[in-house]
């Protein structure tokens, strides 16, 4: 209650008052002033707390200089692939994200300017056939070089190979190349993507004045899983961050030209049983025999990681492999470094002369173990023995260092060197504790780069605090704004929407009073001190360059993650292994919830505080506090998720969403037009790989954590296509999964599913649902859920676009499910269609489904094949799988641009008419 509240109170009560005794009066007078006083001291307290909220958001942002990343000088390769703009100015996220009729085009590129874009393209798409690049020579280049003058030599096509109308570059070229003129940001997603294609990444790039760096930062995305056998052979998962996780780190490096391909043996040890599959480019891979020109000094890791079964004569735990690119006798620098920070290092050697020796004598007395491979042809093996016996006088070489191939096979051979492997002394290292070695040879290292050390110390300051085994007590400490107050605020404002217990008193009074409800829990809310955390996380977000505030986001995503791996699977393990009970089922699972804590907390205390402020301050601060919202869209702008729907009590906080959006439409023009895309599914149905897949984005897929309420992210529609999609931006929405076991103990869980799915569909302009084609009962619980949904929107004249996507169908069963389930699915439908609207009282009006929403249900029915090419940890993503996503991508867009089209067409007919 206010002041005036107070005041009002009196004066309506003062013929009552008059009537009072003395001692009443008096009584009454002292209740009053208690009260009074009570009102001022929370009145005071709460424009302390505005005034202290206001000191945070008021200052300017910091106008220091933008920091620049290191140009690259121009060379030969650059300028075939048409990247000299992007030595300075580096491609950014907008760049690889943004829709355009490049991004859409499955061709193979007709000339080598397309090459860099292309391979980018099929990354993003997480396609692992991203590494070929061979392009077609244009009929133009062709006419340009001469090439076709030789007409009247009819009979040459008898000795001509088809590869001569071709051109390509030699892939590690064009990796180099893209890296080099590519942000921070682009090399990690583009180091995430392909190491989920099983595509060797980069990690010490040669850099064209003959230094070298590493890519350290651009590692930090990566984390794997892989199986450890505990006592007693159980089999337990574990997921690490690669670049900080302890394991052995092998390393091979040739000397001289070989005989056989250094990459392709490498290719054979990682594949095992499994099938063959390229980790590292080889000379018989399509532009693997060209001739490399920036490559040479290249590192590219990849990783052994134990698999569930056929570890026998392995290692059981996991090992990054290191590969040198180049004739390690003319890159002794990067020889230097591997030596201190390798622990094995193994040298392919054909011929041993006295520069190989010089090499094999220096690394011999280094901290790594070391062994050398030897491949000796018949004329060779009395000079190289000669050598051998040389080296074992001059340093500690031992016969057990030495493996020679003979007359091995390649899985013989193979077998040797694991054999050598599992043998040697163990030696841990980290990703990250190369930095000193790296620092020591001068090398450069990504996260010395100045605003990403800045957003490291700011991010290490808001989290000092944070002990992972108290995080259900610290999340209470440091996010007091989303704790009882914001629970009990969602509850009353969704009655307030529905008027559901009016009881005696008419609407109109029951919504007054539930408003002042709402009113006091906020201004309770503001009685909250806001946490040490908070208060640097805000000073952090808007005092920083935009550098410095997108590492800042990035390394307390990082963080967050990385401690919630240490403690969800904990939690994870015993739902699956010591349930003894119902009771003790909904505690882990109310645990589990508690526990988990990311970014998204920390914008959803903003967004709070930014809501509880704005209820309740002056006009001079709500100036101020849209500095918050617009941070937010600056997020949303550079293409991190925000959290739209709050997964904790299913609420949108509608003011601070739409002041955020309000802040993108200033930020880009006052006419940007949003198409909006989403998809449902019950939870673990791929729904967060799906869209990352489709258009290259960072939804939340690991971690230990579900996604929770909903997401939005921002895609950029190209300028040229704006006009043909007819927006400007595609948000795209990634919601919680439906049926939840984290909700079985909610009374309302169907009810929950239903709203949210309603809620979604209103937003959105297509929904993608998501089938698991292992369930019928789970894919009959999310079509009942979906067909509510659409009934209510047919019911507000709401028309909403379907697509049905089906996971884990191989396209054999395709075939099949295409010529049977479409009826199926229709029958089931229909009969859902029934059941839902009789729940609705709607059963006369809709009987099928075809009254719910007009679906030609042949086109909009997608199957795709499962995610993984073989079983996981070593698997690549499966080439159909990223193919299908991309067909379903070109059809979404041309879908966008059917609709836009047909807005038109009614637009000129109206116009017509009138």
């Amino acid at each position: 209650m206010t002041c005036e509240d107070l005041v009002q109170s009196l004066i309506e009560n003062a013929e009552i008052w008059s009537r009072l005794s003395e001692d009443q009066f008096t009584e009454k007078c002292v209740e009053f002033l208690t009260e009074f006083t009570k009102v001022i001291t929370q009145t005071e307290l709460m424009k302390c707390k505005l005034c202290e909220i206001g000191e945070l958001v008021c200052h300017d942002v910091s106008k220091q200089p933008e920091h620049k990343g290191h140009s690259v000088n121009t060379n030969e390769v650059l300028e075939t692939l048409g990247l000299e703009e992007y030595c300075n100015e580096k491609l950014s996220m907008r760049h690889i994200k943004k829709i355009s009729s490049q991004t859409i085009q499955s061709n193979k590129p007709s000339e080598l300017q397309e090459v860099p874009w292309c391979f980018i393209q099929k990354l993003m798409m997480v396609h692992s056939g991203a590494l070929k690049l061979k392009c077609l020579e244009s009929q133009c280049a062709k006419k340009h070089k001469g090439q076709l003058e030789d007409e009247e030599n009819e009979d040459d096509w008898l000795l001509s190979d088809d590869t001569e109308d071709t051109l390509v570059l030699n892939p590690l070229d064009v990796i180099v190349a893209v890296f080099m003129c590519s942000d921070h940001f682009v090399r990690q997603e583009l180091v995430q993507k392909m190491s989920m294609c099983q595509i060797s990444v980069p990690f010490l790039l040669p850099n064209f004045n003959g230094s070298s760096y590493i890519l350290q930062w651009a590692l930090r995305a990566i984390r794997k899983k892989w199986y450890q056998i505990l006592e007693g052979n159980k089999i337990s998962v574990i997921e690490k961050d690669i670049v900080t996780h302890q394991m052995l780190a092998v390393t091979f490096i040739r000397l001289g030209d070989l005989q056989r391909s250094k990459s392709a043996f490498l290719n054979s040890l990682l594949c095992g049983s499994q099938g063959h599959h390229n980790f590292y480019i080889h000379s018989e891979m399509e532009g693997g025999d060209v001739s490399r020109k920036i490559s040479s000094g290249l590192v590219e890791l990849s990783w052994y990681l134990p698999q569930e079964k056929e570890n026998e004569g392995r290692l059981l735990e996991p090992m990054v492999v290191m590969n040198l690119r180049g004739d390690a006798k003319s890159l002794s620098t990067q020889v230097g470094f591997l030596s201190e920070v390798s622990s094995m290092i193994f040298v392919f050697v054909d011929d041993i002369g006295e520069k190989e020796e010089n090499v094999i004598a220096t690394l011999s007395k280094s901290k790594s173990n070391f062994f050398l491979l030897l491949n000796i042809t018949s004329n060779k093996t009395e000079a190289v023995t000669k050598r051998l016996k040389h080296l074992k006088s001059i340093c500690e070489i031992t016969r057990d260092n030495v493996l020679v191939r003979g007359k091995k096979n390649n899985e013989e051979f193979v077998s040797a060197v694991w054999s050598a492997i599992c043998k040697a002394e163990r030696r841990y290292v980290t990703l990250e504790g190369m930095s000193g070695a790296c620092r020591k040879m001068g090398f450069y290292i990504d996260e010395d780069y100045p605003p990403c050390k800045t957003g490291r110390e700011n991010a290490d300051k808001v989290l000092s605090d944070l002990n992972p085994d108290k995080i259900v007590e610290l999340k209470e400490k440091i996010f007091p704004f989303q704790g009882l107050h914001w629970h009990e605020f969602s509850r009353i404002d969704k009655e307030y929407q529905r008027l559901k217990n009016t009881g005696k008193k008419t609407p109109l009074e029951y919504a007054k009073g539930l408003e002042q409800k709402k009113k006091e829990l906020r201004q309770k809310q503001l009685e909250n001190e806001l946490s040490p955390a908070i208060k640097m996380f805000i000073e952090a977000l808007l005092g920083s360059t935009n550098d410095e505030r997108l590492f800042f986001l990035h390394w307390m995503k990082f963080k967050l993650d990385s401690i919630s791996l240490t403690i969800l699977p904990k939690i994870q393990e015993k739902l699956v292994t010591q349930i003894t009970g119902t009771h003790e089922k909904e505690q882990l699972l109310n645990r589990l919830s508690r526990s988990s804590m990311g970014l998204e907390h920390f914008l959803r205390e903003i967004g709070q505080i930014y809501e509880a402020s704005f209820y309740c301050s002056d006009p001079d601060l709500k100036k101020h506090l849209t500095k918050l919202p617009s941070a937010a869209a600056d997020m949303l702008l550079s293409g991190f998720p925000v959290e739209l729907i709050d997964g904790d009590v299913s609420n949108i906080p509608i003011r601070w969403v739409s002041d955020v959006l309000k802040q993108v439409q200033i930020k880009t023009h006052p006419d940007t037009r949003i198409f909006v895309l989403s998809v449902l599914g019950l939870q673990s149905t791929g729904k967060s790989t799906l869209l990352n897949t489709l258009f290259g984005l960072q939804f939340a897929v690991s971690a230990g954590r579900c996604t929770r309420g909903a997401f939005m992210q921002l895609i950029c529609v190209d300028q040229h296509m704006k006009a043909e999609l007819g927006c400007d931006y595609i948000m795209v929405i990634d919601t919680e999964g439906l049926r939840s076991e984290e909700l079985l103990r909610v009374t309302n869980n169907y009810e929950h599913d239903n709203e949210l799915a309603t809620l979604i569909t209103g937003l959105s302009d297509i929904v993608l649902v998501n089938l698991s084609s292992e369930s019928n009962s789970e894919i009959q619980d999310i079509l009942q859920i979906i067909v509510h949904a659409l009934i209510r929107m047919k019911e507000v004249g709401i028309k909403r676009s379907i697509y049905f996507i089906h996971h884990n169908v191989s396209d054999l069963s395709a075939n099949v499910l295409n010529l049977s389930g479409v009826t199926q699915l229709l029958k089931q439908l229909d009969i859902l269609t029934q059941m839902a609207a009789k729940q609705e009282n709607k059963e006369e009006t809709y009987t099928k489904f075809s009254d719910v929403i007009h679906y030609d249900i042949k086109k909009t029915m997608k199957y795709m094949p499962g995610l993984w090419h073989s079983p996981p940890p070593m698997a690549s993503v499966s080439s159909r799988y990223s193919e299908k996503v991309f067909e379903l991508k070109q059809e979404l867009v041309e879908f966008e641009g059917g609709l836009q089209e047909k807005d038109i067409q009614r637009t000129v007919s109206k116009e017509g008419h009138h």
